[in-house]
């Protein structure tokens, strides 16, 4: 059967583009190739900014009553500013904003530092292909955020008393062992939940096929990035 001169090479198809979302979750060794092979990210873009907001929608009546009592009671808090001055719909707005912007200033920094390990490896990996890997893998984390949200908005408002009450509704982060009144604290290690650990881990694992590196070097990379990005974005 004589092979159709039309048909775009399979690597190159949309819609394989889009199946990169169901693979890095049902099968990473997939992704990982066609990530390779396509350098895709923008769909994995809009899904993590897509749970973001819906997160955010869910959320913000809570948030906003956190950050008004905190600016009452303590006016040291980091998110005194916040609670006095935002409306919810300006919360909202620059919360989406900043949501918009951090998921490619994270996997930046995350293409930087592993493009510099592999030109270090002498290896032809690019900053593009380390990219569009930690854009595929923070899928799993972006569904997390939903998770979150549906656990927050299931209480009213008004039982919120502090951000670690609001961080931990769903308790799968280490935000359990922060102290109530460290915002800071609290804000750092609630960017360490279950969803977020399936993601560095895909993002570890995607490394080693990558680059071939040990899984423990592979895996103290992708955590320390995770490090960096929460000490960059805690307030």
């Amino acid at each position: 059967m004589q092979q159709r001169d039309d048909i775009e090479p399979a690597e190159r198809r949309p819609l394989l583009r889009l199946t990169l979302l169901r693979d890095i979750i049902l099968h990473p060794r997939r992704a990982y190739e066609a990530v390779l092979a396509t350098r895709s990210w923008l769909p994995a873009y809009a899904v993590v900014v897509a749970c973001g907001l819906f997160d955010l929608w869910l959320s913000t009546p809570a948030l906003a009553h956190v950050l008004t009592l905190a600016a009452r009671h303590d006016p040291h808090s980091a998110f005194h500013a916040g609670g006095t001055a935002a409306t919810r719909h300006d919360l909202f707005l620059n919360s989406a904003l900043f949501g918009c912007v951090q998921p490619v200033v994270q996997w930046s920094l995350a293409a930087i530092v592993t493009s510099l390990v592999a030109r270090f490896r002498r290896l032809t990996v690019g900053y593009g292909a380390f990219f569009s890997l930690a854009a595929v893998c923070s899928v799993p984390g972006a569904l997390g955020a939903i998770v979150d949200g549906i656990a927050i908005w299931l209480r009213a408002p008004a039982s919120y008393g502090s951000l670690k009450a609001l961080a931990v509704a769903a308790p799968d982060n280490l935000a359990i062992f922060a102290s109530p009144h460290n915002d800071r604290e609290v804000v750092f290690l609630s960017s360490f939940g279950l969803f977020d650990v399936w993601s560095t881990v895909l993002f570890a694992y995607g490394l080693i096929a990558f680059t071939n590196m040990r899984v423990t070097t592979a895996l103290a990379i992708a955590f320390g990035i995770d490090i960096m990005v929460a000490l960059i974005f805690a307030p």
